[in-house]
């Protein structure tokens, strides 16, 4: 008996050292120590058009001088695809789905923002008479001359950038799309939760999805965690991953429930997941492993009594 109180004392310790030994990391606020002063912000960040064989559209966008210093911008457009299930982008390759970026038009050649200002860029979109039924993509960037650096030896241009996503309407165009897994590791290690649903898109035009994530304590089932509402676009013929986060969470288990909505269908996983670090893992492997051989040498000295 007082040999399994000795072990269990020894096992105690060495939780208790283990926790007074942890020292939090801090997480510090990055800081831009940038001395550049040229910023610029564009809205909106995506625009979404129905488009017809022999039709022209007019719209605008916003570019807005954020930063400290004057500068002169131009628009122009690139095709748009994505590498992979991350949606990586690819800019200015040419495939059937980016032939809009030939057929956008701005109405000037360049533009001139002071700090403080915006502009309304005017942008024309003609459609040719024979077009693919497939959803076309596209990138419109706004993206600075240079010209304000023109007395250093360094020129540094930033731009900043929209997608187009046009659907195409009539034609052999076919919506289709599948729920290809929803995922969500057991045992996690740091102070948040990871989950990835993947969808593929079936058809020839873009769908849209969204998505969410609620974290719930398994022991009484309070919520402890709600995300907002995501939506995200799937390209046509692509499969994209849908990463779910959740910040914060103490060491404990949960249920994990992700919900993804495309083509007017809903889908709910559900998962259970352990937060807690591989040390504590491991120290409670090492009591686990102290008791049952001390309530077994217990046992075993009671037995020869």
């Amino acid at each position: 008996m007082m040999c399994l109180r000795s072990r269990l004392g020894v096992a105690l310790l060495l939780l208790f050292g283990c926790v007074l030994a942890l020292n939090p990391a801090v997480a510090n606020a990055e800081t831009n120590s940038s001395s550049d002063n040229v910023q610029l912000t564009l809205s909106p960040t995506s625009l979404r058009i129905a488009l017809q064989p022999e039709k022209i559209y007019d719209g605008t966008f916003t570019v807005i001088n954020s930063g400290q210093k004057g500068f002169t911008f131009k628009a122009y457009t690139q095709s748009y695809h994505v590498a992979d299930e991350d949606y990586n982008p690819i800019f200015g390759k040419d495939r059937p789905q980016s032939q809009i970026a030939r057929w956008i038009s701005f109405d000037k050649a360049e533009y001139s923002l002071k700090p403080g200002e915006k502009v309304a860029v005017k942008y024309t979109i003609k459609v040719p008479k024979d077009i693919a039924s497939v959803g076309q993509h596209a990138a419109i960037f706004a993206e600075t001359t240079g010209e304000e650096d023109a007395s250093s030896s360094i020129v540094t241009k930033k731009r900043v950038g929209l997608i187009v996503y046009g659907t195409v309407q009539g034609g052999h165009t076919r919506e289709g799309g599948e729920l290809l897994s929803s995922e969500a590791s057991f045992w996690q290690q740091q102070a948040l939760i990871n989950a990835k649903a993947r969808i593929k898109n079936t058809g020839n035009v873009d769908i849209t999805t969204t998505s969410k994530m609620t974290v719930k304590s398994i022991f009484g089932g309070a919520t402890v965690y709600e995300s907002d509402q995501v939506e995200r676009p799937v390209l046509s013929e692509t499969i994209r991953a849908l990463p779910f986060e959740a910040k914060n969470l103490g060491i404990g288990l949960y249920t994990v429930e992700t919900q993804v909505k495309f083509l007017g269908e809903t889908h709910v996983d559900t998962h259970t997941v352990l937060l807690a670090p591989t040390w504590l893992v491991i120290l409670v492997s090492i009591i686990v492993v102290i008791l049952i051989s001390g309530g077994g040498y217990a046992i075993y000295k009671k037995i020869r009594r």
